[in-house]
């Protein structure tokens, strides 16, 4: 098993919480870009 970064892990347990689907996409939308960023640079 490969280990999961913490932030996958309060990513997941965020989208628990969120009853809103309209917030969780938001949420998912910063992640992506946030893991996304660095690849823009390269």
């Amino acid at each position: 098993m490969p280990v999961i970064p913490h932030w996958i892990n309060n990513f997941l347990g965020a989208l628990k919480r969120m009853p809103n689907p309209a917030e969780a996409k938001k949420l998912v939308n910063s992640c992506w870009n946030n893991f996304r960023h660095p690849f823009k640079k390269l």
